[in-house]
């Protein structure tokens, strides 16, 4: 039995890795001795991390020059060129019993006039498995916001394929977005699904070999950030929003050092694979923002050589008694170490699964974030730790449950 899964994104964003392992662990828990081969925007670098594991990786259909921040024009040149890898890709999807879209958020657009070539990417590869007349699941997306009319189309045709089977949606922003494109009778295929990070492997986590030591007083904030240009505002008005933001981070942290005699351990998550998916810029950034008001054994840029994996991340964050993500997936990460945190969303994937996990006062939106806010939840967590570890785990428990439950009823049918 083979399955081919599209559209995963990259390992050097560990979020993007971490729903792919959810994935891998979903179907090998159910459907054992299964042949898992997904398509990747960095290859080259995925395979040493998933090639192990089992897993074929293979390119994407079609190139995005986003792909290649170094070598833009020659590196797309190569790839569409290259027949032999498309023809792989070509033979893998009619070699396949089921055809999976890989969870994230890719369909959407903030572009007013056209789609980028990312989106055209992604939307290549079901168009190209429901032409092999392959039936097509989607793992829970998010879908959105949308600033073209041509997205919405392209996104809603595709969807409204009869090879489309189903298609999750990991929030309730994103299944109401796709309610008002779709046709009435296309919405029975929409569902909410929990996002696919939740169900990487317990026993993988544990057999993870983790001797990091992080000496620093305790309590500890752990903090990711991620670069921002507030995409549906102006350039000049976007720019004043990033400052505020980062501004907002540094008072937090200081305030946090001042009242709680605290540390704080600032992660760059993501690497890539554009300059813009770079997280440590602006962790530098911040940390550099830091350096003169909080004393050094007190402060800590974790400086990795090498993009972190999710069961490093999650084994670093449990070392953490509270957390800050602007990252999403890093508030998963430290959801599935039983360590309290507050998310900072950029997009309407964070509100939405914050709202599904009845945490959505642990949200708060990158244009409204305030260090009396953050402090306040802060002050809330640190006094009533045990209480709120005992509610994540129990929340985990069901989570996962409820994420298996709603995926089995739907895949069992093609792959049993």
């Amino acid at each position: 039995m083979k399955v081919t899964i599209l559209n995963a994104h990259s390992t050097l964003n560990p979020g993007d890795t971490g729903i792919v392992l959810g994935q891998i662990s979903f179907l090998r828990k159910y459907f054992p001795g299964i042949a898992i081969s997904i398509t990747s925007r960095t290859p080259e670098i995925d395979r040493s991390f998933y090639e192990p594991l089992g897993i074929r990786v293979l390119e994407p259909f079609l190139p995005a020059p986003s792909n290649f921040p170094d070598r833009k024009v020659r590196g797309f040149i190569k790839n569409l060129l290259n027949l032999r890898a498309k023809v792989e890709v070509f033979r893998t999807l009619l070699e396949s019993t089921l055809v999976f879209l890989s969870g994230g958020g890719y369909f959407y657009s903030y572009r007013r006039s056209f789609p980028g070539p990312t989106f055209f990417q992604d939307l290549v590869s079901p168009i190209l498995a429901a032409t092999l007349r392959k039936p097509i699941v989607f793992f829970p997306q998010s879908i959105g916001p949308f600033r073209n009319p041509f997205a919405i189309l392209a996104t809603r045709k595709i969807i409204e394929s009869d090879r489309v089977r189903r298609v999750f949606l990991r929030e309730r922003v994103s299944l109401d977005n796709l309610t008002k494109i779709v046709k009435e009778k296309d919405r029975s295929k929409l569902a909410l699904c929990p996002d696919m990070a939740f169900l990487i492997e317990e026993a993988a986590l544990k057999e993870f070999n983790f001797r990091e030591e992080i000496a620093l007083p305790k309590p500890l904030l752990g903090l990711t950030l991620r670069e921002w240009t507030f995409p549906s505002y102006t350039r000049e008005k976007g720019e004043m929003m990033r400052k505020a933001y980062l501004n907002s981070l540094v008072e937090i942290a200081m305030s946090f050092y001042a009242q709680f005699k605290g540390s704080i351990l600032i992660i760059p998550q993501v690497w890539g694979p554009g300059s813009f998916e770079d997280d440590r810029p602006i962790s530098k950034e911040f940390y550099l923002g830091l350096k003169e008001k909080i004393p050094e054994e007190n402060l800590c840029l974790f400086d990795n050589d090498e993009v972190l994996s999710p069961y490093y991340l999650i084994k670093l964050f449990s070392m953490c008694d509270i957390f800050i993500g602007t990252r999403f997936h890093s508030c998963i990460f430290a959801f599935l170490a039983g360590v309290p945190f507050i998310s900072i969303g950029y997009q309407h994937k964070s509100s939405g699964i914050m709202e599904m996990l009845g945490l959505g006062r642990f949200s708060l939106d990158i244009s409204e974030v305030s260090k009396e806010m953050v402090i306040s939840l802060i002050e809330e967590i640190l006094n009533h730790p045990e209480e709120i570890r005992s509610s994540l785990r129990r929340n985990m428990e069901l989570i996962k449950n409820e994420t298996e439950n709603i995926l089995l009823k739907e895949v069992v049918q093609f792959l049993s």
